[in-house]
């Protein structure tokens, strides 16, 4: 026995066709429309990227250039303040310090090659108690040249000689040359200039 269906009714072949076609049809525009969002949304995410890219070098950029500012004006500030004068006066005073700790008798080969050299008479030299004994001994080693006498002068310290003669007088002194060397490095004009 067959079944009846009411209110069905009998399609002609074409109007199946047509409706299996549109199915089709649906389908295809839902891949092409599923293809078109998946195409839409990869170029979003290729801009998004790309404007991220250029945002995050644009920041760099940006804040590079704040910080090479701020870097030239702590600089310029350093040195208007004269920190950088006071740290170069530091280390030459260090250097000259070591320098007398290595060599201890440097003060004294001055003495004798100062007085050697730029005297033609007679040569007085007044150092230091405590360096008198080794500038003696050097002048003594370096017979050439006009006749040296050490005098012993309490009233100058260590590192200081001060030799007088025919030249008139050479004053050496590391604590005045470094006191110079500061006043050139904070461009104070020398008194006696």
């Amino acid at each position: 026995m067959g079944r009846v269906i009411r209110g069905a009714r009998r399609m002609p072949a074409a109007g199946v066709k047509a409706h299996d076609e549109a199915g089709l049809v649906r389908q295809r525009a839902q891949a092409d429309a599923d293809a078109l969002l998946a195409s839409a949304r990869a170029d979003a995410d290729a801009l998004r990227e790309t404007a991220r890219r250029e945002g995050r070098a644009a920041g760099i950029a940006e804040a590079a250039g704040v910080l090479a500012a701020a870097r030239a004006e702590r600089a310029r500030r350093t040195l208007e303040s004269g920190e950088v004068a006071e740290l170069a006066l530091a280390v030459a005073r260090r250097v000259v310090l070591d320098c007398r700790t290595l060599e201890p008798d440097l003060v004294a080969r001055r003495a004798a090659a100062v007085a050697r050299e730029r005297f033609l008479g007679p040569v007085v030299v007044r150092v230091a108690p405590d360096d008198a004994e080794l500038v003696r001994r050097n002048v003594a080693e370096t017979a050439a040249g006009p006749p040296v006498t050490v005098r012993e002068d309490p009233e100058l310290h260590a590192g200081t000689c001060v030799l007088e003669g025919d030249g008139g007088e050479i004053r050496l002194d590391d604590e005045e040359m470094l006191q110079r060397v500061g006043r050139a490095l904070v461009d104070e004009p020398e008194a006696g200039r």
